[in-house]
C-alpha cells in the first residue's frame, strides 16, 4: 500500500482501492502491518469516511425498530430509569476490572 500524499498535509489518503479490492483478506492485512501507526491511523480514518458516505442511511431490523419504540414510549411514561454515561462508564470499568 502506498499513500499518495505526506502525513502532514491532512488530506485523503489514497491506497490505490482498486488493487486492495482484489487483494485477500490476508494479504491485505499483511500491507496494512506494513504501515507506520500514523498511516494505520489515517487509513482507519479514511474507512469510517467511506462506510459514512456509503451507508448514509443504514437498514434497521424491524425487531429493532419495535424495540426502540417501545424503550422510548417506556421513557416518556416513565418507566425507564435513565443513567448518564459517565455513571455507566465507571460502573462497568469497576465490574470487569
Amino acid at each position: 500500500m502506498h499513500s499518495d500524499r505526506s502525513l502532514s498535509e491532512g488530506q485523503t489518503t489514497d491506497f490505490r482501492l482498486k488493487e486492495i479490492i482484489q487483494m485477500r483478506p490476508e494479504e491485505i492485512k499483511d500491507e496494512i502491518n506494513r504501515l507506520e501507526l500514523s498511516e494505520k491511523l489515517l487509513l482507519v480514518e479514511d474507512i469510517w469516511d467511506l462506510i459514512a458516505v456509503g451507508n448514509s442511511e443504514i437498514p434497521m431490523p424491524e425487531w429493532q425498530k419495535k424495540e426502540l419504540d417501545r424503550r422510548y414510549r417506556e421513557y416518556k411514561e416513565g418507566k425507564q430509569t435513565l443513567h448518564d454515561w459517565k455513571t455507566v462508564h465507571q460502573e462497568l470499568r469497576a465490574k470487569y476490572k
